[in-house]
């Protein structure tokens, strides 16, 4: 885990922690910004403070750091604020950073394989909080540095928008999806439960 990943995780999971306590997020923001030790970082959540502190909304403002806060950080950020659960999206921020499943801009770029895991592992976070598939494939596909992967993704959701299930879309890259991982997600539509095999999918990947 690179220092700004660890940095990021100590970050949220301080919060979730603190909200717990009920301690106000512009107090949490403004002594997280105090303590920052990398610039970039303290000066985003100097920004963020100063929006939470106008009334705008936490992941608005975070939204205008796209070299800090991740696409999927972001919008786990909103549903918690719009849904009134803030405290269990950060859970799954924490999760997703530590697992490797969200990035940071000043990450390595994985390898294929890696960030091949990092698409599922992705999709399990993201539906599991919520997230329809179609945003979940528009964030993971801005997300990904990889760029036969990228095109993979673009494709995959024009296919499931025009009507096709998650799996046949998936058949079109075999190389990407293997037959294995497009019969389990095949089982997993069915059943409903796409944001628990995208999860299995990733840990087994990393088995591998």
């Amino acid at each position: 885990m690179t220092k700004a990943i660890k940095e990021q995780v100590g970050f949220w999971a301080a919060m979730r922690r603190k909200l717990k306590a009920g301690v106000p997020i512009l107090t949490i923001l403004e002594e997280a910004r105090d303590r920052a030790t990398n610039p970039s970082f303290a000066a985003a959540l100097g920004t963020v403070a100063k929006g939470v502190g106008s009334r705008c909304g936490m992941a608005e403002t975070m939204a205008r750091h796209a070299d800090v806060f991740s696409r999927m950080t972001c919008r786990l950020v909103l549903i918690g604020e719009q849904g009134g659960m803030l405290e269990e999206t950060i859970g799954q921020i924490v999760k997703g950073l530590s697992s490797g499943a969200y990035s940071v801009a000043k990450d390595r770029k994985p390898s294929p394989r890696r960030e091949i895991a990092h698409f599922w592992r992705g999709c399990g976070w993201l539906m599991d909080a919520g997230v329809p598939l179609d945003e979940v494939l528009e964030i993971l596909g801005k997300e990904t540095a990889h760029s036969p992967l990228r095109e993979a993704i673009r494709k995959v959701r024009k296919s499931v928008q025009g009507g096709k299930s998650f799996a046949d879309a998936l058949a079109a890259f075999p190389r990407l999806f293997p037959d294995k991982v497009r019969r389990v997600v095949a089982v997993a539509e069915r059943k409903t439960e796409l944001q628990k095999v995208g999860l299995c999918i990733a840990a087994a990947m990393g088995r591998g």
